[in-house]
């Protein structure tokens, strides 16, 4: 009791604190600084010998989230769920971000101290970045330590992009940026006026933060209902050998982006099932793709194509490990109106393995062919976005939705930014479906409210 009454009597400070004036106004907008962009193309200082000053930035922020009870709006809010919980979020973080230049090189490190009343480890020392950028030479440069990586033309849709994200961040209502999880890796980007190679090397395997129990429910096809029993995977050995390599070759031209993609390693969950050992495991996947963005009439289009190859099931009738898929993406967005942005996506899955004969090998080995997800499985997404209020008040609804499995997941949500330092928000993650074996439908019961506020020093 007595850490969810700090969570509460901070959020009140907080809250008090807001009709105070900020202390020592600032030209200097704190909010563009905390971009977590991890591009390539950071601009070097002009004189490449002097060091730079400590560029320190520091923000604290309460969470706090509850369960809506039996499902989307089937019960009182923040009231008990199918597993005895009421909150889905109860946490206070504090972040230290602290950069500089040294000559061609540039040291970043974000240290977070998080105190979490919903994980087991209440009080937790989490580095979030920690790398070093230098210049080999005019045309090569290399990032090596923790850091974030992104790529791919996707908005919440990853085909590409196989680097780690962070489920759990997401269905809890931190910020988005949390979606990406960080991993230790060696990225050397490459630019010539030709096309320019990002490689990147993770010597270790790092899976995504899925869902498994710890703070949300799921769909287990051993007992057929959904379960909050918290499982560990096997996670691949430590040899060179698993480690994760994937690439990009992009170029613009024209104001058209174009990119190609490949990787080698693992599925970032535990899709996979060993019953010798009565456990999860991640299957080896190589993956290849492509995609363009450019501007389309009075908005932005981009396509995206990749391949995944299953490597632990060539022949696609191994029931304990998924098969290869093609995945298509198609996507807009345009400003309807001043201020009022409208985002769309058609997301197309091909499960190989299928066939034209009445029993395809995936169904003929599988123990449940019922839950096995179709041949052709459509997503579509809106993303609807309206500023007001001088764009301090942003009102936003990410929505998908799968005709295929009938099944929905809405992000709606509310942010106000006081200033340069003050941000709040409220917010949902909302999930329902016809089946509860389905990609959103198995989450019905995870469905949440929350509200975030964030001061920057």
């Amino acid at each position: 009791m007595w850490f969810k009454a700090f969570h509460l009597l901070f959020l009140a400070v907080l809250s008090v604190s807001v009709a105070l004036p900020s202390v020592g106004a600032e030209t200097t907008d704190a909010w563009g600084a905390w971009d977590d962009s991890s591009g390539s193309d950071r601009d070097w200082p002009e004189d490449t010998e002097q060091t730079s000053p400590w560029n320190v930035l520091v923000f604290t922020e309460a969470l706090v989230g509850g369960f809506i009870s039996d499902g989307l709006f089937k019960g009182n809010l923040f009231a008990d769920n199918a597993f005895d919980e009421d909150l889905s979020a109860l946490e206070n973080r504090w972040q230290l971000n602290a950069n500089r230049y040294f000559g061609t090189s540039f040291f970043n490190v974000s240290v977070e101290l998080l105190a979490d009343g919903v994980d087991d480890d209440h009080f937790q020392v989490l580095v979030r970045e920690l790398y070093l950028d230098h210049s080999l030479t005019d045309s090569l440069t290399v990032r090596a330590g923790q850091q974030i990586l992104t790529w791919g033309t996707g908005d919440f849709v990853f085909l590409n992009d196989l680097f780690a994200k962070d489920w759990q961040a997401m269905f809890s209502g931190r910020d988005d940026s949390y979606l990406k999880a960080p991993s230790t890796s060696i990225k050397l980007t490459y630019y010539q006026d030709m096309a320019n190679l990002d490689v990147v090397w993770t010597p270790l395997f790092t899976s995504d933060n899925y869902i498994n129990g710890e703070r949300f429910g799921y769909f287990s096809p051993m007992s057929g209902d959904i379960t909050d029993q918290q499982f560990t995977a096997k996670e691949p050995g430590t040899q060179i050998e698993n480690g994760e390599f994937a690439f990009r070759l992009f170029k613009t031209l024209d104001g058209v982006e174009y990119a190609l993609y490949g990787y080698r390693g693992f599925y970032k969950q535990p899709v996979g099932f060993d019953p010798v050992e009565g456990r999860n495991v991640f299957p080896r996947l190589n993956s290849v793709g492509a995609s363009v963005r450019g501007s389309l009439g009075s908005g932005i289009a981009n396509i995206e194509v990749a391949y995944w190859d299953s490597r632990d099931d060539m022949a696609g009738d191994d029931p304990l490990i998924p098969n290869s898929k093609w995945q298509t993406l198609v996507g807009y967005e345009q400003e309807l109106i001043q201020k009022l942005t409208l985002g769309l996506q058609w997301w197309l899955q091909i499960t190989e393995g299928y066939s034209v004969q009445k029993k395809s090998a995936l169904k003929a080995n599988s123990p449940q062919p019922e839950y096995l997800q179709n041949k052709y499985h459509h997503t579509l997404t809106a993303r609807i976005t309206y500023l007001t209020m001088s764009d301090k008040l942003t009102w936003s609804l990410f929505s998908f939705y799968s005709p295929s499995s009938d099944d929905f997941y809405l992000k709606p949500k509310v942010s106000y930014r006081r200033d340069d330092y003050w941000l709040f928000e409220v917010g949902g993650n909302l999930f329902g479906g016809q089946d509860n074996y389905t990609q959103w439908g198995q989450f019905e019961e995870n469905s949440n409210l929350y509200t975030r506020v964030r001061y920057h020093f």
